[in-house]
């Protein structure tokens, strides 16, 4: 990218590879610009203020953090402003040495309660699943560390993920490759050279929706995939030769009586999110009622797992992606009928 500075007072950012105008201070949507300033900051962020105007450097005119490539860097937002309906997200290059789009892009889709979701084309690849007040349901290695810190910010006025540095003598970069693998990197000074420090698609079961509708992805297990309990295999033959594209069913169909309940699984991932609904303020003894009044709800839990717990987030389709930890998952509470009350697997 290419910034030409001042022709008559007029600050131009222009593309290197195809000349066009990417903005220019006489068609900015903000108010007028009189003296526009560039400026590269020490994150790496080409922000462009209104000369004299201080505060604007941490809300500027224009910003290349708003123009995601490969790579999340530390203080970058991955999500939408839902104030001017933008969205960022990340794409991988073609190849290692040819910038141009690859086939995977990285986004916070919104369908739902908001989850991150890495896609090659339109076909899901990875799913970091919904954040649980701590981290992504389905990142368990994303743990506080001394390197950097992480949040999820969920508001009327924008939905992101954001990294940053604890310590800045520390260099750190999310990139998502041209293989599609995504990879948080470390700087080693002695040795020159990036090293991976954390990828979150670690194993099998990281797959999206490997055992399908009402399957748990176990890595412990051979083979990987099992039905939820109360769930029976689609097609039995096919899941003895571990062809599990059909997925599972209810033993017993819902009939949505008063002597259904919830059977209580924990250290899961949490499933697809983009069927449900969810509320921040209610509490898990309210969202069960609510998912209970519902016959279409098939599951539910708290939507932030910190402290004690608190929000509600509600199913109402099949659950599907859902793999089981030896630790640290979450809590899902699923419909069953009477007679499957209290079968479910710890």
């Amino acid at each position: 990218m290419l910034q030409t500075p001042y022709l008559q007072g007029v600050l131009i950012l222009r593309s290197a590879t195809t000349g066009n105008i990417i903005w220019s201070s006489m068609n900015s949507s903000t108010t007028s610009v009189r003296n526009p300033i560039g400026k590269l900051l020490d994150t790496g962020n080409f922000i462009i203020y209104e000369e004299g105007d201080v505060i604007n450097q941490e809300n500027p005119i224009w910003q290349s953090f708003d123009f995601l490539q490969h790579t999340l860097l530390p203080g970058m937002k991955l999500g939408w402003n839902l104030v001017t309906g933008s969205e960022t997200s990340y794409t991988s290059w073609k190849s290692n040495d040819d910038p141009a789009a690859g086939e995977f892009y990285m986004s916070v889709n919104t369908e739902g309660y908001p989850q991150v979701i890495l896609r090659d084309g339109e076909k899901i690849k990875f799913r970091a699943g919904p954040w649980n007040g701590l981290r992504f349901s389905g990142d368990a290695d994303l743990k506080p560390n001394s390197i950097y810190n992480f949040t999820f910010v969920l508001n009327q006025r924008e939905i992101y993920y954001q990294y940053n540095l604890i310590n800045t003598s520390v260099y750190t970069r999310l990139v998502l490759q041209p293989s599609g693998s995504i990879e948080r990197l470390l700087w080693v000074d002695s040795m020159q050279d990036w090293t991976l420090y954390l990828a979150p698609e670690g194993d099998h079961c990281d797959r999206y929706a490997v055992c399908k509708a009402f399957g748990s992805c176990n890595i412990d297990n051979s083979p990987v995939c099992e039905c939820l309990k109360g769930f029976e295999p689609i097609s039995p033959e096919q899941w003895r030769i571990a062809d599990w594209s059909q997925g599972c069913r209810r033993m017993i169909r819902l009939d949505c009586g008063p002597g259904e309940g919830f059977n209580k699984y924990t250290n899961v991932k949490l499933p697809d999110t983009r069927a449900s609904w969810y509320n921040q303020t209610m509490t898990l003894g309210e969202c069960e009622k609510v998912c209970k009044s519902n016959c279409s709800c098939t599951a539910y839990t708290n939507s932030n797992s910190s402290g004690t717990g608190s929000g509600c987030l509600l199913w109402f389709s099949d659950l599907i992606d859902i793999r089981t930890f030896a630790e640290t998952g979450d809590t899902l509470y699923i419909r069953m009928p009477p007679s499957e009350l209290g079968k479910s697997k710890q």
